[in-house]
C-alpha cells in the first residue's frame, strides 16, 4: 500500500504542475481535480491496515509534499521562464 501511495502521489505531483502550468492556466478549473486527487490520498492514508504503515504513509505523504513546494515547484517555475 506505501508503495502504491508513493507512487500515485509521484503522478499527483507531475499532473499538479502540468494541469495548472500547461493545460488549464485558470486556477479554478483545476481545483476541483486537485481537491479529488488530495482526498483519494488522505483517504489511503487513513484506510492503513495497522498503525505502523498509517505512520509510514502519513511521513511519505508530508516528505513529498514539502519536497514539492520546496523543489519541484521552483524548478518547473524556472523551467516555465527560460522557455
Amino acid at each position: 500500500m506505501t508503495i502504491f501511495l508513493l507512487f500515485f502521489m509521484t503522478i499527483d505531483i507531475f499532473l499538479e504542475q502540468i494541469l495548472v502550468r500547461v493545460v488549464m492556466s485558470e486556477a479554478l478549473l483545476v481545483a476541483p481535480i486537485l481537491v479529488a486527487l488530495n482526498v483519494t490520498e488522505f483517504i489511503m492514508t487513513m484506510g492503513a491496515v495497522d498503525f505502523k504503515y498509517f505512520i509510514g504513509s502519513f511521513f511519505i505523504e508530508n516528505i513529498l509534499n514539502v519536497c514539492n513546494r520546496s523543489f519541484v515547484g521552483p524548478f518547473i517555475e524556472k523551467v516555465e521562464i527560460f522557455i
